[in-house]
């Protein structure tokens, strides 16, 4: 006699096992929020922000030098280069003194013209003898400023090649002061981009050496130019080995947001559009087709209000399933 329970309980497992062996195995993706963005590709010319060239726009003698032989750092405001300093401060000096003389004179005179001890035409006399003067200061200051050079800035002075008691004359080369703490990269840009691009787009920036750095839009040009383009200047924000005057690979990041986005081999097509299986609770898959949106790397932007955070699509397994087809993940 047939055990009924025993009976049952094996009807039950073979149910099982045959319906387990109709579902079709797949592997599955869970959609979540992705860093997406567009990107432009660019070529654009490094030049180091300051920087500054040096020739002799006097004649004399060298009579000091930081360093010579190699290049060098010095700080803001430091002596580099002297051509007669005794000089270049003894003709400031005078100078100084002809205007604050000049300066005190037509004071004296304002007074007393006032009191109508002088006559307007000696007022005026003293004016022009202070504009003088003031102008005179004014010249000496750049003959001092030509004659010792400070730094205007810290940077690095590259090899100079004169040395103490060295005559030089004007035209002359000097030496040349770089800061290459930061280099900023100008590059060209068609009007389509007019609206996109910003002080808040970034970049990565490469050269052909394999040197990279992140980067920043600094400034863009408020208008078009006759050949339909912009200018960009962008700025490299972390340490890197850039050339002056070298030119760049620049990848210009734009539309850059969060948004629920899946790999692109999950996206299926046909004559009505792009679609996508998604796995129910039930483990049925339902195909639903979708708006795409921006491509970032091997990812998509998934735009539809049937897809939400957490939910799961078929991934792997697409040839095989269809609308309402059982599926076992095996992830």
């Amino acid at each position: 006699m047939f055990n009924k329970n025993l009976v049952l309980l094996l009807f039950t497992l073979c149910f099982a096992h045959c319906a387990s062996a109709n579902k079709i195995a797949v592997r599955s993706f869970k959609v979540e929020p992705f860093e997406l963005f567009d990107s432009f590709n660019a070529v654009g010319q490094a030049k180091f922000k300051q920087s500054r060239t040096y020739y002799a726009n006097v004649e004399g003698r060298i009579s000091e030098i930081l360093t010579t032989g190699a290049s060098f750092r010095v700080k803001e405001g430091e002596t580099i280069l002297a051509i007669d300093p005794q000089v270049a401060i003894s003709l400031k000096k005078q100078k100084e003194q002809a205007y604050d003389a000049a300066k005190f004179a037509n004071v004296r005179n304002l007074k007393l013209f006032d009191k109508k001890f002088i006559s307007e035409e000696a007022l005026e006399n003293s004016k022009a003898k202070l504009a003088e003067a003031k102008a005179n200061l004014a010249s000496s200051e750049v003959t001092y400023n030509d004659m010792i050079i400070n730094a205007p800035f810290a940077g690095e002075v590259g090899v100079i090649a004169l040395r103490i008691g060295d005559n030089v004359k004007k035209g002359d080369y000097l030496f040349s002061l770089i800061d290459k703490k930061e280099i900023n990269i100008f590059l060209e840009l068609p009007e389509s981009l007019y609206s996109r691009v910003g002080n808040d787009t970034s970049a990565i920036l490469t050269d052909d050496a394999g040197n990279s750095s992140t980067g920043k839009v600094l400034a863009t040009t408020p208008y078009i130019s006759d050949k339909g383009t912009m200018s960009v200047e962008v700025v490299a924000v972390n340490d890197n080995k850039f050339l002056h005057g070298s030119y760049l690979n620049v990848q210009l990041i734009l539309n850059k947001h969060k948004g629920l986005a899946i790999p692109e081999s999950a996206v299926l097509k046909n004559e009505k559009g792009s679609f996508i299986y998604k796995i129910e609770d039930n483990n049925t898959v339902k195909q639903l087709y979708v708006k795409l949106g921006t491509r970032t790397s091997n990812m998509i932007e998934v735009l539809s209000n049937d897809i939400k955070d957490g939910d799961l699509i078929v991934l792997e397994g697409l040839t095989k399933v269809q609308e309402g087809a059982q599926v076992e993940v095996i992830n």
